[in-house]
């Protein structure tokens, strides 16, 4: 539950023009109650980007599940656009791996090709025309680009492979909100992101590099919050 949580939020954005190094913290929480914390680290060489997590459940949260996730995108920032190149994620559990998922992206004029591995079985390929295409972990890079650029300024459409299928991402955004974030009144831009399944709402700070320091997953019982709880800038 945990695991399908993290890869549905995939929560991560950041000052394009910079691509500023630093290592962040994240809480999961539901219904007010911390879960899971995720250790996030960004660094860059020249225009290569590379982003890795490590989520780990909290006490409470061993009693859902208990599993480790570790995922890791490398991807290019060229002409003012980042392309995710490759993504990988490893389901840990008592030690051993559970599931193994090898993303690999390329690009060839107007179309984008998809291969993904999991568990060394048979690759699965898709591919796109004229899309913008993102990976689980590297999903709101292309946003904070349109944020920071202002090429979003109402809605886009982007695709998110996942490693099973390609999924259409409808996005909307609200450009002024002020948010109550660590007892302080922080301006954010709202940014709305919806499909058939479900709808997740986050919460983009241009003081914090365009960093998320908020995302919310609306669902009918209980709401599941991705927090910013501390950020270093190298």
């Amino acid at each position: 539950m945990i695991r399908l949580i993290f890869l549905t939020l995939v929560l991560y954005s950041l000052n394009i023009s910079a691509f500023v190094d630093h290592t962040a913290i994240y809480n999961l929480s539901i219904g007010g109650v911390i879960l899971a914390k995720e250790k996030r680290t960004l660094s860059s060489n020249n225009n290569i980007i590379r982003y890795s997590s490590e989520a780990k459940p909290t006490q409470l949260g061993k009693l859902i599940e208990d599993k480790v996730l570790i995922s890791e995108s490398i991807g290019e920032f060229s002409d003012g656009k980042y392309s995710p190149l490759f993504f990988k994620s490893l389901e840990i559990s008592n030690k051993e791996i559970e599931k193994d998922l090898s993303v690999y992206i390329s690009y060839r004029a107007d179309e984008v090709s998809v291969k993904s591995i999991e568990n060394n079985k048979k690759p699965k390929t898709f591919s796109s025309q004229n899309a913008i295409i993102i990976d689980p972990l590297s999903s709101f890079i292309s946003i904070a680009n349109f944020l920071k650029n202002k090429d979003l300024v109402d809605s886009k459409t982007i695709h998110f492979a996942n490693g099973k299928d390609i999924k259409q991402i409808d996005i909307n955004i609200e450009p002024s909100n002020i948010i109550n974030f660590q007892e302080k009144d922080i301006t954010a831009i709202k940014v709305i992101f919806s499909n058939s399944e479900h709808i997740i709402e986050g919460f983009f700070a241009p003081d914090f590099h365009y960093l998320p320091i908020k995302i919310i997953r609306k669902d009918n019982k209980k709401d599941i919050s991705y927090e910013l709880d501390s950020i270093n800038f190298q």
